[in-house]
């Protein structure tokens, strides 16, 4: 994922929060926020579900069925 991905994200969501930012007279919602660490720590979630759900710790490409049969919730 490149920095400029990450920076769209950020931009994105501090946008959404425009109403409370004002309300609270502050410039930017989110601060001390790793947004590697936090990607990283959901991407080693989602790798363990695809390892469980697969027995496949290889597997890099997902069909729509493969997407489906993924646990809900």
């Amino acid at each position: 994922m490149h920095k400029s991905t990450l920076d769209e994200i950020y931009n994105f969501n501090e946008a959404q929060y425009q109403d409370i930012k004002e309300q609270l007279g502050i410039s930017r919602y989110f601060t001390n926020i790793d947004m590697a660490d936090t990607i990283k720590q959901y991407y080693n979630q989602f790798n363990q579900i695809v390892n469980h759900t697969f027995n496949d710790t290889n597997k890099t490409s997902f069909t729509e069925a493969d997407i489906n049969s993924m646990p809900k919730g």
